[in-house]
């Protein structure tokens, strides 16, 4: 690749699959911090939980006990204990995100609609 084509911004978007902002930013960077912050312990970004893969398991765990006994978990529950164990308020998407790294589903038995009225129904039952 020629310089004509490293100053065209789509293609190096193309080519580094990133947009133009981000390859700016980048490049700022590099002038800015050199090599060293683009490679290595110094690159900015990426794992930024609390806990790690196998923390997370082990807090789970103690949930896992729980389900197998029949009782329905609620995540409300295993936030207060992963904030309990980082010592800081969490939002409740945190714990969906830990909830689905770790394979769980969300499955909520629903018995009957919050609004709905039986007396009703039964007599739509009776009539049709």
């Amino acid at each position: 690749m020629n310089r004509i084509e490293l100053r065209n911004k789509e293609v190096v978007a193309f080519l580094t699959k990133n947009s133009d902002e981000k390859n700016i930013q980048k490049l700022s960077r590099y002038f800015k911090e050199g090599l060293a912050s683009m490679i290595g312990e110094n690159r900015k970004g990426g794992n930024k939980r609390y806990l790690s893969e196998n923390e997370s398991a082990k807090l789970l765990k103690t949930f896992e006990k729980q389900s197998d006994s029949g009782h329905m978990l609620v995540i409300s529950d295993i936030k207060k204990a992963y904030e309990k164990k980082i010592g800081k308020e969490v939002l409740c998407s945190t714990i969906y995100r830990m909830v689905a790294r770790q394979k769980w589903r969300k499955i909520m038995p629903r018995s009957k609609h919050p609004k709905s009225k039986p007396e009703e129904q039964e007599a739509y039952k009776k009539n049709h």
